[in-house]
């Protein structure tokens, strides 16, 4: 036993030994120099005391890793006034002296602690304190204290630990600032992973405990040296490191999260600008399967917004860097940011409108509804109104007359109630909470929308007094030609036999083919059809309208051998033609749509195609008599051939039926007279769905168009269908039915007698006592006063009747045309200057008169250069600055008159694009969608000069994002 305990071995200390240690310990503490010292807000004298050394240990700076040290404490920096102490402890005072929140000015208990930077004494985690506090703490004295410690667990701290002895021969001692000991909580912790670690988890087990506190006693050694090899340790070491020397990691995050915010903005831009693209060019967005090709090998149809972004993606830096993101990160392509990214241009694009609305001194609303392909009733909403443009000094330069679609509504309830209150509430969502500006309603003639006393009309005229109805001019026009063809059964039949021949050769393929190819070994001669053309179309400077492919003999709306919608399969092999009858074996059928472009090829000759007849645009119905006139003579031939050589009886019997019925003069007939009566109606519709055309003229050019139609020769008619006649090889003369009409019954001879008077009345007379030529020029006219000139007749007397309304406005705003004003007479000029006040009351009826006056006797000479009312109102505004106000009024009556809606042909336009939009594979869609979709389609320029930027801020601002 003496040999072991002579052995050299340290002897343990008695407790008086441990007692005296630890009372000059505290001696020692007690003795270190005053926290005030430090802080600039406790004045007073300072003390001299130096702070004790440690035991044996001498920091070494020149050997500090710069990745694992900290730099030396600079002891005589300050923390003034506006230091926050928001994090602190307030357990450090007496309850009621310590007020956290008050100017944030440090407690006076905290500046006496003992150890002021002691984690304990700032209640919220490290990563959480602001840039003051932070730098309050590393200003501070070190948190390593000395002596022995609480254990923790039968193992207590050593402070041997805060320095590092190299284990090379040069025997160097590192310090290790990072190493802090909290006496109150008996816990180590890594000073920079405190301060500058990785958030606190919720699940504090998950977080390093160097950062929330480490008792782990044990092998401390160990966990010392592996913490400070760490690669967060020494993150959070570059960290503090960087905050110390004036680059904050604030900074550092700052421009960090500033460089990622510009590259999403970068991919919201490039995004904004797909959309854009394909809402303009009517596209779909959405596939079968949307995943990118990097993420799904199997998507085969991606749809047209995924593919643009990988296209895109080979030649742009931004989107190809986007792609290479790994799955489940995100990348903005959802179609959940597509209806945002649609949602935020509709909302800026309707801002923008909204802003011209008000600024206009008066607007007018055109309203119509239509089924959608998924049987929702959509309601098209338009803005008219003028919208001035002002040069540097706020004078007016020019306007325009707008018609804005301003998006689609859905209507759930047809009834007038329901249709105001949904464009109360549209109209507010513009921010025209009152009618104050409304001055014009455009409307069809729909019962629930025209109605005087029940209507929308009336309902907004309760509101709005001054509000005036227009009934659309087309609708009312494609009225008129209806209310006729229902009147006369010969013109009924007529267009519903039009329509059985369309189906007649369109439902199969090879009679199309048939009639295509003209049978080579029949065929008539291609002068046949070009004299045709000359025979219905005199006229050669009928304009020709939008829409329509021209010839350039005859001026006659027709095509270039262009296939209707193609028959079913099922009825290609119906009634195949004889491959030995057509040109060449080897000649093959057109495919669906297809169209010959260039020459014809040699053999054939240029044909016109069949049209069908539209069933609500009456008007229209003059291509597909313009077709039929043109190729009369092929159909003649072909239906004559069918009628007699298919193998299919009920073909025959049909080509038979059509054969019969357009082969005889009357039908002939009625396609002249139809044809050029349609032809004048048309051009006033066609011109009537302009966006700037004014009510003066489109009354003007109803005028024009009942003076035309009065003056159609039916001479003339009659001479154009017998030469139709003769080049088709069918009856020149009017049916037998009509010479006898409204005569008496011939009685019939007796039985002896019939013999005779049938041989001799057969070589004089047609049957009836009269000869042929007087039974055919009765005949003839008959079929002219109870067919055709009853055709024109009910056509002036409905058009009379149904622009009545018309009339009635062009008779109030007379004075403001300026042709009719230099044909006016004082009176007239007062009634017309009274029924403006009348109707508006903003209006005074002598100023109004004697602006009118004025203008007329200074400007006579200019006014007859001027033909409408949009050139007079451009003129005054170029006088204004030289007149000044003298012609305020005229200049606003002008203004209302422009802002009057003359059809609703503009809701009529978007329901085609309405209709390319939501299409069968499309018929699911969002009505937000949709309606933003169609509102960038048909406001096509304003989508395209859209601000990017206030879309990215707008995308950003509706939602809140991870990137941003």
């Amino acid at each position: 036993m003496s040999g072991v305990s002579g052995s050299g071995a340290p002897k343990a200390k008695s407790g008086a030994q441990k007692r005296k240690i630890r009372q000059e310990k505290d001696a020692q503490i007690a003795s270190l120099t005053k926290i005030s010292k430090f802080f600039s807000v406790a004045p007073g004298p300072s003390t001299d005391d130096k702070q004790p050394e440690s035991d044996n240990i001498t920091p070494i700076d020149e050997f500090e890793s710069d990745a694992l040290s900290v730099p030396a404490l600079i002891s005589s920096a300050t923390v003034t006034n506006d230091e926050s102490n928001a994090n602190l402890n307030p357990s450090l005072g007496s309850g009621d002296d310590i007020d956290v929140n008050d100017e944030h000015i440090l407690p006076q208990p905290l500046m006496n602690a003992s150890w002021p930077t002691d984690k304990c004494n700032f209640t919220c985690p490290g990563t959480s304190l602001n840039a003051e506090t932070k730098s309050f703490i590393l200003s501070g004295p070190l948190c390593q204290p000395r002596g022995d410690f609480d254990q923790v667990n039968g193992f207590r701290f050593n402070p041997s630990l805060y320095r590092k002895v190299s284990p090379s021969a040069t025997g160097i001692a590192v310090h290790r600032y990072w190493l802090q000991y909290s006496n109150k909580t008996n816990e180590a912790y890594c000073l920079p992973c405190w301060l500058f670690g990785p958030p606190i988890q919720e699940n504090i087990a998950a977080s390093s405990p160097w950062q929330t506190g480490f008792q782990s006693f044990k092998h401390t050694k160990q966990a010392v040296e592996r913490h400070e090899a760490s690669k967060n340790h020494i993150i959070s070491t570059q960290c503090m490191k960087h905050f110390k020397s004036g680059q904050g990691i604030d900074k550092a995050l700052a421009e960090e999260r500033e460089e990622e915010e510009k590259f999403w903005r970068k991919v919201i831009k490039r995004v904004i600008d797909v959309v854009i693209h394909l809402a303009t060019q009517n596209l779909p967005l959405r596939g079968h399967r949307e995943a990118l090709r990097s993420e799904e090998i199997n998507a085969t149809n991606r749809g047209n917004f995924i593919a643009t972004i990988e296209l895109l993606a080979k030649y742009d830096t931004v989107l190809n860097e986007l792609l290479k993101t790994g799955k489940g990160k995100p990348k903005y392509l959802s179609k959940t940011v597509q209806n945002e990214v649609i949602s935020c241009i509709s909302a800026i694009l309707k801002e923008q409108i909204g802003k011209e609305v008000q600024a206009a001194p008066y607007y007018s609303v055109i309203f119509d509804t239509t089924q959608d392909i998924s049987k929702v009733d959509q309601g098209s909403l338009i803005f008219r109104y003028l919208d001035f443009k002002k040069d540097e000094l706020g004078a007016t330069v020019s306007f325009q007359i707008c018609e804005t679609f301003v998006g689609f509504v859905e209507v759930r309830d047809s009834s007038a109630a329901s249709i105001f209150d949904l464009l109360v509430k549209e109209l507010c969502g513009f921010g025209l909470t009152n009618f104050d500006k409304l001055r014009g309603m455009g409307f069809d003639g729909a019962a629930v929308m025209k109605g005087q006393y029940n209507g929308v009309q009336a309902k907004i005229k309760e509101k709005q007094p001054s509000a005036m109805y227009v009934h659309c001019l087309a609708h009312n026009l494609n009225l008129v030609v209806r209310a006729v063809v229902k009147t006369i059964k010969e013109l009924f039949d007529f267009f519903h036999f039009v329509e059985e021949l369309y189906a007649f050769f369109a439902k199969s393929l090879p009679r199309w083919q048939a009639l295509d190819d003209k049978f080579h070994e029949k065929s008539i001669p291609n002068e046949g059809i070009d004299e045709a053309r000359e025979i219905v179309t005199d006229d050669d400077e009928m304009e020709l309208e939008e829409g329509c492919d021209s010839n350039s003999e005859s001026g006659s709306a027709v095509e270039q051998i262009s296939s209707p919608p193609p028959p079913t399969a099922s009825s290609a092999g119906e009634s195949e033609v004889p491959a030995t009858q057509t040109e060449s074996n080897e000649t093959p059928l057109k495919e669906a749509g297809d169209t010959i472009e260039g020459p014809p090829p040699a053999g054939r000759r240029q044909r016109v195609a069949l049209k069908k007849l539209c069933a609500t645009r009456w008007e229209d119905h003059f291509q597909a008599l313009d077709s039929l006139a043109c190729s009369y003579p092929d159909v003649i031939f072909c239906l004559e051939y069918f009628s007699t050589e298919d193998h299919k009886a009920d073909v025959r019997s049909r080509a038979q039926s059509l054969y019969n019925f357009f082969s005889k003069l009357e039908s002939i007939a009625i396609l002249c007279l139809e044809f050029e009566k349609l032809r004048i109606l048309r051009k006033c519709s066609k011109t009537f769905q302009r966006k700037n055309i004014e009510l003066s003229e489109a009354g003007e050019l109803l005028k024009t168009a009942l003076e035309e139609i009065k003056e159609i020769d039916l001479e003339s008619v009659i001479s154009k269908a017998k030469k139709l006649a003769e080049i088709s090889g069918t009856k020149s003369t009017f049916s037998s039915k009509y010479s006898g009409a409204g005569a008496k019954r011939a009685r019939k001879p007796p039985q002896h007698l019939s013999s005779f008077v049938l041989e001799n009345s057969s070589k004089m007379h047609g049957g009836d006592g009269k000869t042929l030529e007087d039974q055919s020029q009765i005949a003839k006219q008959y079929f002219c006063e109870k067919v055709l000139m009853k055709d024109l007749e009910i056509t002036e007397r409905e058009i009379e009747q149904r622009f009545e309304s018309l009339k009635e406005l062009d008779e109030m705003f007379a004075c403001l045309s300026p042709k009719l004003l230099m044909k006016m007479t004082t009176a007239d000029i007062s009634k017309c200057a009274e029924n403006i006040s009348i109707k508006h009351d903003e209006f005074d009826k002598e100023t109004l008169e004697a602006e009118i006056h004025n203008c007329k006797a200074v400007y006579s000479s200019e006014m007859k250069e001027l033909s409408s009312s949009h050139e007079f109102l451009k003129f005054l505004l170029s006088e204004s600055g030289m007149v000044g106000a003298a012609f305020e009024s005229l200049i606003s009556a002008l203004v209302l008159f422009l802002t009057l809606p003359v059809t609703v042909a503009s809701a009529e336009r978007s329901f085609s694009k309405l209709k390319l939009i939501k299409t069968y594979l499309r018929s699911t869609m969002l009505q937000e969608r949709l309606s933003g979709l169609s509102l960038m389609s048909i406001e096509r320029e304003r989508t395209k000069n859209i601000d990017i930027d206030a879309v990215v801020d707008r995308f950003i601002r509706e939602k809140k994002r991870r990137k941003f």
